[in-house]
């Protein structure tokens, strides 16, 4: 019997959601599991000219991976961010009013915001933090919050 793409494509992002995953992460999932470079794989059923389709066998790994077959966890995005610090540097930039909302891209953000990451931690993608520099970031901009605060009160 064929292996049904569409439906396991769309298990693996359901699992992934659940897990907290976004699609980039699916992605890094996907390239640690079959050692194809991220950019070149498409979780699509036909894949776009320069894409990879991965094959049933390895949509089924990716599956399993999630649903932690393998060794009894979910796999996890190795020191990548994490959704609450992302979201605490987005609600810290609203409140010194680099942003206007929370509902920013995270590949291209504000370029005020873009340029406190590239100060702080040499990237201008809030995708591409790691732990650490999320946690840098966190705090330098609790600093400008408390500062804001004193500079305000006085």
């Amino acid at each position: 019997m064929p292996y049904n793409r569409a439906a396991a494509i769309k298990a693996i992002h359901v699992e992934g959601k659940k897990k907290g995953f976004d699609h980039d992460a699916l992605k890094d999932i996907a390239s640690s599991l079959t050692l194809i470079d991220r950019d070149k794989i498409t979780m699509a059923i036909k894949p776009a000219p320069g894409k990879i389709a991965l094959t049933d066998p390895q949509l089924a790994a990716v599956l399993a991976s999630l649903k932690g077959a393998r060794t009894g966890t979910p796999i996890q995005v190795k020191n990548r961010a994490s959704v609450r610090q992302l979201w605490l540097i987005k609600e810290q930039a609203l409140q010194l009013g680099w942003i206007e909302t929370t509902k920013i891209s995270e590949i291209t953000p504000p370029e005020r915001l873009a340029g406190f990451l590239q100060r702080q931690c040499k990237k201008t993608s809030l995708r591409d933090l790691t732990i650490r520099d999320a946690q840098k970031v966190i705090d330098g901009l609790k600093t400008l919050i408390q500062r804001s605060i004193s500079n305000s009160a006085e």
